[in-house]
């Protein structure tokens, strides 16, 4: 595993606080299911790799996770 110090940005920072979006029109027929976050459940904060404590649904990586950064999968139900 890597080293913390080849990982952080800026190790006197809480480097979680980042904000995604996912943003659509509402309509009748789309109906927004179940949203989640998609990579591992820890993360850096302060130099420190920390396990995240929150209600948020993680979708784990099965392998190595290449980035730094996490994304946001929404599903929708589109209904006839």
């Amino acid at each position: 595993m890597k080293e913390i110090s080849k990982l952080t940005w800026a190790p006197e920072a809480d480097e979680r606080e980042r904000i995604d979006f996912i943003y659509y029109l509402p309509d009748k027929k789309l109906k927004p299911v179940s949203a989640k976050i998609v990579g591992p459940s820890k993360s850096i904060a302060y130099g420190k790799r920390v396990e995240e404590i929150t209600k948020d649904i993680f979708l784990k990586p099965i392998g190595v996770w290449p980035t730094d950064h996490k994304a946001v999968l929404a599903v929708f139900e589109l209904k006839q």
